[in-house]
């Protein structure tokens, strides 16, 4: 394309006022995204709101009433279900981590840790990626490492250690919650 029919382009294009009508498409699509957007959040907002009243009916409400009735279990009319369980969550402090897998590791429990590690290379370094991370620590590459309990298997072990008799060491970043939950079953079809 020469110069001269690319600067009489660009110069229509600059020169350029679209249809009123395809404007008005724009500003209504925009008002459409916008209004689409605000009720989206609304809905994200009663969403988060329904899982905390479902929570709270599922591990208080249920559980506190079965207890009045001294009931562990019981079947509705309709064929329904609900069995109450007591449940155990262990969490690890994100700021007692490297404490809490130091204790894990010290007390027989370090093949519960799961570890991750990550190095970033540059272009045209496939070969060194496949290097073990000794060699790329000792060739200079900076390599991140992070360690975790999986959430389902800390809560495995924390359900064993309690059922075991042995206490859970909270002061090493271990954190503890027991409670109850409702466990409902739909009738079958």
């Amino acid at each position: 394309m020469s110069k001269e029919l690319l600067e009489e382009l660009a110069a229509e294009v600059e020169n350029y006022v679209p249809p009123v009508d395809l404007l008005q498409q724009i500003s209504e699509a925009t008002l459409e995204y916008q209004e689409l957007t605000k009720e989206q959040k609304a809905l994200e907002e009663k969403l988060l709101a329904l899982k905390a009243r479902i929570s709270e009916v599922l591990e208080t409400r249920i559980p506190d009433l079965m207890f009045q009735a001294r009931l562990k279990d019981y079947t509705m009319n309709d064929g329904s279900s609900v069995e109450v369980k007591n449940i155990v969550k262990a969490s690890i402090r994100v700021e007692d981590r490297q404490q809490a897998m130091d204790w894990f590791r010290s007390n027989g429990y370090g093949d519960l840790i799961k570890n991750e590690v990550s190095v970033s290379f540059g272009k045209g370094q496939d070969e060194d990626a496949e290097k073990a991370v000794k060699a790329l620590e000792a060739q200079g590459f900076q390599v991140s490492r992070s360690e975790n309990i999986h959430f389902m298997t800390l809560n495995a072990w924390a359900k064993e250690q309690l059922e075991q008799g042995k206490p859970i060491p909270e002061d090493q970043g271990i954190s503890l919650y027991l409670g109850t939950t409702a466990k409902i079953k739909e009738p079958k079809k």
